[in-house]
């Protein structure tokens, strides 16, 4: 049954489609709840644009999901409610645009669309304007090649395994624009980060084993904050956030941060309070801040870094002390750093003077 180009869907609460196959092409307006719980119940086609509004969204429970260039939109804000929730399903959702779907007032993380233990491939998406999306209890996700612009919090990984979000473009976003929250063993590579007005990545509660590699985070409020076990930083380049480059927050155990780069912040590494062992930070460099380490516990060791023209070295409370060896105060000749080029000049002496023996100093070891 092929419905016609503008539709308006009004269904009982949580009613499922008809027997017959239903497809949808063109523009759709939905405004109430639908649900979807057989193979093949709705298909859409490339080019559909739907229209949320009043009490409309879209829920899902144990199908496949193969959503390609569809538009999503929303009239208004739906409180307390997600607009799109998946469970149980096997999602692929590519070159899809979000516009203003947004959840208001709902408790944990206010995500517009969750994704409960699913299997996921989200890519090429574009979302603006948008409250979160989230994957909880997922052990699967490809999340790469997105553009998330003028969200509040943007993507979500609640008790998540396994993710790769890779490739993301991250702008203005009002508050975490990653949020691993207690969740393990996921990689968070090559993603850019622009202008945003919370934290870039955040690991929160029992977020262990997790993986923050060759990010980018441009100016904003701050960059990554760490807190959990087991978690490496490797390589990430955090420049002129104006509060904080690193904000470690009361650490679990085994925590690396190796090779990163923070410049510009308005303090570098920020410890707000002690943990339960040491976070160490190795062959980073810390240089044009107006503080370079703050400490407001006890837990840090720096190994093999480089400070250079800091405004205030250290400051720290309770006589707090910073484990340091081989620390030092040198210029570390990056080629342009004001065009974002922070690989070392050949005449460094960063290069090759790092931990283990013939690792550089710097973001490429």
């Amino acid at each position: 049954m092929r419905l016609p180009l503008i539709i308006l869907c009004t269904l009982c609460f949580c009613q499922t489609l008809a027997a017959k196959q239903v497809q949808w092409d063109g523009e759709i307006v939905l405004d109430q709840p639908m649900l979807l719980e057989r193979p093949g119940q709705l298909s859409i086609k490339p080019g559909t644009v739907i229209t949320f509004k009043d009490q409309g969204r879209i829920e899902a429970k144990s199908i496949r999901i193969d959503w390609k260039n569809i538009t999503f939109q929303a009239s208004a804000p739906l409180k307390e409610m997600q607009r799109i929730l998946l469970r149980y399903c096997d999602v692929n959702i590519t070159n899809c645009q979000f516009k203003q779907v947004q959840t208001t007032n709902k408790k944990w993380h206010n995500a517009f669309m969750l994704m409960d233990r699913c299997d996921v491939e989200f890519s090429h998406n574009t979302l603006k304007g948008c409250s979160a999306v989230e994957w909880m209890l997922c052990q699967s996700a490809m999340i790469r090649q997105n553009h998330f612009a003028d969200c509040a919090r943007a993507l979500v990984l609640h008790s998540a395994r396994n993710a790769v979000v890779r490739g993301n473009t991250f702008r203005n976003c009002m508050e975490e624009s990653i949020l691993i929250n207690s969740a393990h063993n996921n990689l968070i590579e090559n993603n850019r980060f622009f202008d945003n007005r919370g934290v870039g990545v955040c690991l929160y509660g029992k977020a262990d084993e997790n993986q923050i590699i060759g990010n980018s985070i441009f100016s904003g409020k701050r960059g990554i904050q760490v807190g959990g076990s087991r978690n490496k930083l490797i390589s990430n380049l955090i420049k002129q956030t104006t509060e904080i480059g690193i904000r470690i927050d009361k650490p679990g155990v085994d925590n690396m941060l190796t090779n990163n780069v923070i410049w510009g912040a308005g303090v570098g590494i920020y410890l707000t309070r002690s943990g339960q062992g040491n976070v160490v930070i190795q062959n980073s460099v810390i240089a044009n801040c107006q503080v370079s380490v703050s400490m407001l516990g006890n837990g840090l060791a720096l190994d093999h870094c480089v400070f250079w023209q800091n405004a205030t070295a250290f400051v720290t409370r309770n006589k707090w002390t910073v484990l340091e060896t081989a620390t030092r105060q040198t210029d570390p000749m990056f080629k342009n750093p004001k065009e974002d080029d922070f690989r070392l000049m050949d005449e460094s002496s960063l290069l090759k003077s790092g931990i283990p023996q013939g690792t550089s100093i710097g973001l490429f070891p």
